[in-house]
C-alpha cells in the first residue's frame, strides 16, 4: 500500500492555490502586455504559474513517501513570519539599518543552531546589498537610518 506524507501534500496544495489565486488575479485584473511591452501583471502571473507548478511537484511526490513522524513544528514558522512582520513594521520609521538586523535576528530563532558570526556576516551582506540594488540601482527613496519614532 502507498503511503502518503501528509505534508508534502497539505504544503503543495497551499502552494497550489496561492499561486493559481496570483496568476487568475493578474491575468483578469492586470494588464499582461507582451514580453516586448511587459504589462504590470506579467511578472506576477509567471510567478504564480512558476509556484502553482511548484505545488503540483510537491503534491506528486508526497506520494509514495513514508509518513513522517511527530507533530509539526510551529516556531520556525511564527520566527520567519515575524521577523518579516518587523521588519515591515519598522523599514519606513527607522531605515534599512536597523530593520535588516532586526529580521534577521528574529528569523534566526528558527534554527536551533545559531552562530554569531555567520548572523553578522548575512546581515552586513543584505544591508550592503539592499543599498547596492535599492539606492544606487533603482534610486528609490529608502532611507538607510531615520528617526521617527
Amino acid at each position: 500500500m502507498r503511503q502518503v506524507d501528509s505534508s508534502s501534500l497539505i504544503g503543495g496544495a497551499i502552494m497550489i492555490v496561492a499561486g493559481a489565486g496570483v496568476a487568475i488575479h493578474a491575468g483578469t485584473q492586470l494588464n499582461l502586455g507582451t514580453l516586448q511591452r511587459m504589462g504590470p501583471g506579467l511578472f506576477p502571473a509567471v510567478l504564480g504559474l512558476m509556484l502553482a507548478t511548484l505545488g503540483l511537484l510537491t503534491v506528486a511526490t508526497a506520494f509514495g513517501q513514508a509518513r513522517r513522524a511527530g507533530r509539526p513544528e510551529y516556531g520556525p514558522a511564527l520566527a520567519v513570519l515575524g521577523g518579516l512582520g518587523v521588519f515591515a513594521l519598522t523599514i519606513d520609521r527607522f531605515g534599512l539599518l536597523v530593520a535588516i538586523p532586526l529580521l534577521v535576528i528574529i528569523s534566526s530563532l528558527a534554527s536551533r543552531r545559531r552562530r554569531l558570526v555567520p548572523l553578522v556576516v548575512l546581515t552586513a551582506g543584505l544591508c550592503l546589498a539592499a543599498w547596492g540594488i535599492f539606492v544606487l540601482g533603482f534610486n528609490l527613496p529608502v532611507r538607510l537610518l531615520k528617526w521617527d519614532p
